[in-house]
């Protein structure tokens, strides 16, 4: 054994020992029942900063991005929501206002029921080949799922769970394979709703409460969100969520998923406007509305062509007008911490 490794065995084992020591080192530790030195070490090379790359396309007035609600992407196309449909477009198109929803699908009609059922698709993601589309308007919500090829919803399921009050967004962690979500307002004392998806082979055959998921701001202390449109997962199980606050704090939050503080913010500049109108203002604006990560970095991209866009993080905004939506789409990187940040 070399002294290297033998240093390590003895620095973990004492780690591991000693309570106080934990408790010193990692403040996380009196929050949660145990996080190890590595996860914790793993956490603070959580990336420190975001930067914007890109905003392609930018006020664009397409059918398909009247209303936007959410963003996805597996390795052949981007995937989006409006109100009432998905549907998607090949990363490798320039997305124009030209691009027709052809492919699409709707809220199935059982479900939609001429609007007096489910009536909103949020924020989604992508699983198995799947796309995952939370759907609000009725009690209790449901998550419907849909064939990534075709976009035909296969089948959905109930949230069952009387907390949860909404359903604006979902994620799935790539490292447990559950689904994260939470109300559009957000308390971390409540914590992220956590669901296990029941499996078949590659069938879903259910979706059931699992459990609460804390988080912290930078300080290890509680906070409160406004707004969450959507939330996605990097490959190594970091958490992004976006704030659409109308307070002047929207953006980008990053949360370590060991340790659940958050590691990054970036502000996000939007037009937030209210017309005087009989009865109230009518708001008039910019919503942040869905994210998802694809690594497009130039030096790491793994797809031949998305023209006019990089970056890692990429947000749809619509600004709200009264009579058509104009759809933008944000990108960006995400820079790596040179070094560990323990506290």
């Amino acid at each position: 054994m070399n002294s290297a490794t033998s240093i390590r065995q003895l620095f973990t084992s004492f780690y591991n020992k000693k309570i106080a020591f934990r408790q010193w080192l990692n403040p996380f530790y009196k929050n949660r029942d145990f996080i190890s030195l590595q996860n914790w070490m793993i956490s603070c090379q959580a990336p420190h900063k975001l930067t914007k790359s890109a905003e392609f396309p930018a006020k664009i007035d397409p059918e398909w991005g009247d209303n936007s609600q959410g963003a996805a992407h597996d390795d052949q196309y981007w995937y989006f929501t409006n109100r009432h449909n998905l549907f998607k477009i090949p990363l490798t198109t320039k997305i124009t206002s030209k691009i027709k929803k052809s492919n699409n699908a709707g809220i199935p009609s059982r479900l939609y029921q001429n609007g007096k059922g489910y009536d909103h698709m949020g924020d989604i993601d992508i699983y198995q080949n799947k796309v995952f589309v939370p759907l609000e308007g009725k009690r209790p919500p449901k998550i419907a799922v849909h064939d990534c090829q075709t976009l035909k919803c296969l089948y959905d399921y109930d949230i069952k769970n009387d907390d949860q009050h909404g359903f604006p967004w979902c994620t799935i962690d790539p490292k447990t394979k559950r689904l994260f979500t939470s109300n559009f307002d957000f308390d971390s004392k409540e914590g992220l709703f956590v669901y296990q998806l029941e499996t078949k082979g590659k069938e879903i055959t259910g979706v059931h409460f699992l459990d609460r998921f804390p988080l912290f701001d930078s300080n290890f202390q509680n906070f409160k969100l406004k707004r969450i449109q959507g939330g996605c997962f990097s490959p190594n199980g970091n958490l992004y969520l976006l704030s659409d606050s109308r307070d002047g704090d929207a953006g980008l939050l990053g949360f370590d998923m060991y340790t659940g503080r958050q590691f990054v913010y970036k502000k996000i500049i939007k037009r937030t406007n209210y017309i005087p109108f009989p009865g109230g203002a009518i708001f008039e604006g910019d919503e942040l509305e869905g994210i998802t990560y694809c690594n497009l970095t130039p030096d790491q991209n793994p797809i031949a062509s998305t023209p006019g866009i990089n970056g890692k993080l990429h947000v749809t905004m619509v600004d709200k007008d009264l009579f058509t939506d104009n759809f933008y789409f944000k990108h960006f990187d995400a820079s790596d911490s040179n070094k560990s940040n323990f506290i």
